[in-house]
């Protein structure tokens, strides 16, 4: 038994070494035999983290966030590549062909926690149809009417306002902070 588990140690050893020397590019094959946190650990180890992440190809991006949850993804997320993004955030806010809004902003509000700097770009690359159709669920919009009061109008329209001519609110309050 001991000779066994000497083997056995010697045996991850020599997987370590490999993960450590491999590039980005050849290391999915070795990452996937390891356990999904025991894999994280392995690749944010190395100082081409963010290579070995982009390396990866969506769908394995997208199981590897699967298998760690969505809290614990929060590392991969920061260093992912917008395509894995998509594909992720495809799969997971469409049931069928309706956009859930919630769980949209759901993972928005997660990639923020991982790096706003990742939101903000993928914002900028996101498709402009899919960004209108959030928003649309996110927020209700109102225009001040123009032969009513303005005092007897605010009671009847959204709250905010930034030049009392648009109105606004969020359609799920829990988020407000992160839309705003």
């Amino acid at each position: 038994v001991a000779d066994g588990e000497c083997m056995e140690s010697v045996g991850i050893d020599n997987d370590k070494e490999l993960l450590e020397r491999l590039p980005p590019g050849q290391l999915t094959p070795y990452l996937f035999r390891l356990p999904a946190r025991k894999r994280l650990e392995a690749i944010l180890q190395r100082a081409d983290a963010a290579s070995v992440i982009e390396a990866l190809d969506v769908q394995d991006f997208f199981f590897f966030v699967q298998e760690l949850g969505a809290e614990d993804s929060l590392p991969l997320l920061a260093l992912a590549r917008v395509d894995q993004l998509n594909h992720l955030f495809d799969i997971q806010w469409w049931n069928k062909d309706r956009l859930q809004g919630a769980m949209a902003l759901d993972w928005l509000q997660k990639l923020a926690a991982a790096s706003e700097e990742k939101l903000i770009h993928w914002l900028y690359q996101a498709d402009f149809e899919l960004l209108v159709t959030m928003f649309k669920q996110w927020i209700r919009v109102d225009t001040a009417p123009e032969d009513v009061d303005p005092l007897e109008a605010v009671e009847k329209l959204p709250r905010h306002t930034i030049d009392d001519t648009y109105y606004w609110e969020v359609n799920y309050p829990q988020y407000e902070d992160f839309i705003k």
